[in-house]
């Protein structure tokens, strides 16, 4: 209908007020047009229900304002079938009418919510005029802001402010003291963040203490319990972790998965203050700490380097605290952390290699010092047969100093180890690497008796050279005890160049028994010792000869030197120097220690030997 036509209709209305039913299209009727007829104060239009319940669910305030000022005998206030009064589904729509308006892209949002207020408070004005009580209104508008019911759905969602809560608890007496779930409002506003002043307002009111409000702070901040949460999240605070323990009297001793909690924030590379607090507050101990760091650690690895070992992978990125992260954590857990840092892995790339390798590679030289503190194996090789020397020599580009780490703490045979192509370190570094400083480390690795290939085939033939020569001049002898018996150092060292570059064990051979020129079983010490060769001693001792092997009449070389020595006392000394003090005292088949043939020495440095042997606690079979 036109405006025209409603008020032609209004206006019959007016001067005919005996018709009991009037039907009116009143759902697509505009505002207008409803205040219109509204304004006949027609008895069948101002007390309808069906039309004022229309309104008021679709939160027209306008229209309801005319039903009441065009004197509607409906009682507002008066609950429906569902409960709820026409005042109550006006406040609660009009609510929903303003979220509507507040969630749109509209740019004038701002201008909206004034818009809204100055409504709204024009509408209380109205039914204050009236008489009519404007509580069920308010607990409409509040439920539709809200939730139902107001106060405690708007402490869940931290949102409801200090004026909407004095008028749930003031003038709608609502009880703050309500429970949620067991919880207290405050704790329950506190957890979703609620502001301080409201909080204040309902712990004035009964709705919880301030200690609920700090518990529902924490517990929303980092989980419930608040306590294990932060711990598992690793964020917990020290300021937090204190409140929570002193304060609220949450237990540092609980477990997580069977794991203390300070495991549980080691893991998750909590904070060394929190985890500090926590030990000394029974929440675990520097051994958890540590194995919750590495198991931390490897899992972060695992996650960012799916490929590769967590521990290969922190050396190849010269990440120096997680290394030290993880050999503490192994030591805490009782790994074997010389095997551990020994082993072969994978870098990131998923390729064979140990953690000394990619440090060499990458010229990390504070990890390499870590790991030869724990002992790395040096010798081991990846499935090329390169060892740390050969990734160092070929890749190293800017200082020697990983280069002379490694070459300070290995073996000569491991210098000269060849891979898979048989080549040395030696040779990649003078095959690959185009660097600035080759020759420097080309140098270097000499100086440690490195070479080339070639060099090692021409010592290996000459190692052969040798051992044919001896055994034409000594049928009945070893090469090498013939080489020190007769005190040939250039032969000796030789032979021992030759062994390497032949990939013989040099310790095993030599220690091992053999035989003297004459036949009688003997070692290579043996015989050096006996004629007071020291300078083959030496060498015999950078090859880690056994100094406790002993020859068929139960002699070691400390038993040769000490009955046979005449002229210097070198080598009983190189001997004393390295040997142990069982070997000392070892015995003869006959039952004579090293002391006791020496009393049997008629030189003029007999007393000089006995004081040496019996300064290192050498003693007579008698004395044992």
């Amino acid at each position: 209908m036109t405006n025209a036509e409603v008020r032609e209709i209004a206006g019959v209305l007016k001067s005919n007020n005996s018709l009991l039913k009037i039907v009116v299209d009143w759902e697509n009727l505009s505002a207008e047009n409803k205040v219109i007829f509204l304004q006949s104060r027609h008895k069948a239009i101002i007390n309808c229900k069906e039309y004022l319940l229309q309104d008021c669910n679709n939160g027209n305030l306008e229209v309801v304002q005319a039903f009441i000022e065009n004197k509607t005998t409906i009682k507002l206030n008066e609950p429906g079938d569902d409960g709820k009064s026409a005042m109550y589904l006006l406040g609660y729509a009009h609510e929903a009418n303003r979220n509507g308006d507040d969630n749109s892209n509209n740019n004038n949002n701002k201008n909206l919510e004034s818009t809204w207020v100055d409504e709204c408070f024009h509408f209380v004005d109205i039914l204050a005029s009236h008489f009519i009580d404007e509580g069920e209104f308010k607990l409409g508008r509040l439920d539709g802001r809200y939730g139902t019911p107001a106060l405690v759905k708007g402490c869940e969602s931290g949102k409801l402010t200090l004026k909407d809560a004095k008028v749930l608890v003031e003038e709608l007496e609502q009880d703050p003291s309500e429970k949620k779930d067991g919880n207290s409002l405050v704790y329950v506003m506190a957890y979703n963040n609620g502001g301080d002043d409201v909080l204040t307002y309902l712990i004035s009111k009964g709705g919880g203490t301030e200690g609920e409000m700090q518990l529902g702070r924490l517990d929303g901040r980092y989980g419930t319990p608040a306590l294990v949460k932060g711990c598992e999240s690793g964020k917990l605070t020290l300021k937090d972790a204190k409140v929570l323990v002193e304060e609220l009297e949450q237990d540092p001793s609980e477990k997580k998965d069977g794991n203390s909690l300070v495991y549980v924030m080691a893991y998750n590379n909590g904070g060394d203050d929190v985890l500090t607090y926590l030990r000394s507050k029974g929440g675990g101990t520097e051994g958890e700490m540590q194995l919750g760091r590495f198991d931390g650690l490897k899992k972060k690895y695992k996650k960012e380097f799916p490929k590769g070992t967590p521990l290969v992978c922190a050396c190849e990125k010269g990440r120096v605290e997680d290394v030290e992260g993880m050999i503490r954590g192994a030591r805490a857990a009782g790994m074997d952390v010389t095997a551990m840092v020994s082993e072969l892995g994978t870098r990131s790339s998923g390729y064979s290699t140990t953690p000394l390798m990619m440090a060499a590679a990458y010229e990390h030289s504070t990890i390499i010092e870590i790991l030869l503190q724990c002992n790395t194996d040096t010798a081991t090789t990846d499935n090329n047969g390169y060892n740390a020397l050969h990734w160092a020599a070929r890749n190293n580009r800017t200082t020697t100093t990983t280069v002379q780490l490694l070459l300070n703490n290995m073996k000569l045979e491991d210098i000269n180890h060849k891979d898979t192509d048989g080549e040395t370190p030696l040779d990649n570094c003078y095959k690959h690497n185009t660097s600035s400083i080759k020759q420097q480390l080309i140098d270097l690795i000499r100086q440690k008796g490195g070479k080339r290939k070639r060099e090692l085939e021409e010592e290996k033939k000459h190692y052969e050279s040798l051992n044919e020569k001896y055994k034409k001049e000594f049928p009945k002898g070893t090469p090498l005890v013939c080489a020190c018996e007769k005190g040939r150092v250039e032969d000796v060292e030789g032979m021992i160049r030759g062994a390497r570059a032949a990939g013989m064990d040099v310790t095993a051979m030599v220690s091992e028994v053999g035989t003297r020129s004459n036949g009688d079983s003997s070692t290579p010490l043996m015989m050096a010792a006996y004629n007071e060769h020291s300078t083959i001693i030496e060498i015999l001792l950078q090859c880690n000869a056994d100094t406790a092997t002993t020859n068929n009449y139960g002699m070691n070389a400390l038993h040769w030197a000490a009955s046979n020595n005449k002229t210097t006392t070198t080598t009983v000394q190189l001997l004393l120097n390295n040997m142990k003090l069982e070997d000392i005292n070892h015995k003869t088949n006959n039952g004579n220690t090293p002391l006791d043939l020496c009393y049997y020495n008629d030189s003029s440095i007999k007393q000089q030997l006995i004081d040496l042997i019996r300064q290192k606690g050498g003693k007579g079979k008698s004395e044992l």
